[in-house]
């Protein structure tokens, strides 16, 4: 259990900061000032770290 919820964890986090990262990068490109709250880098990031908890947990 312990390893499916650290699988779960650098799920998250590869995601979210993935995902930022990419938003940072077109708001750089567009010159843009960045006024969202993000909540659907947390929402999508959540839902990938819940589907590799329960996968990895599965197996």
């Amino acid at each position: 259990m312990l390893e499916a919820l650290l699988a779960a964890f650098v799920a998250f986090t590869v995601t979210f900061v993935g995902l930022r990262l990419v938003e940072a990068g077109y708001h750089l490109v567009r010159r843009s000032p960045d006024w969202s709250p993000h909540w659907g880098s947390w929402l999508f990031a959540v839902l990938v770290g819940i589907y590799t908890f329960v996968m990895y947990y599965g197996r």
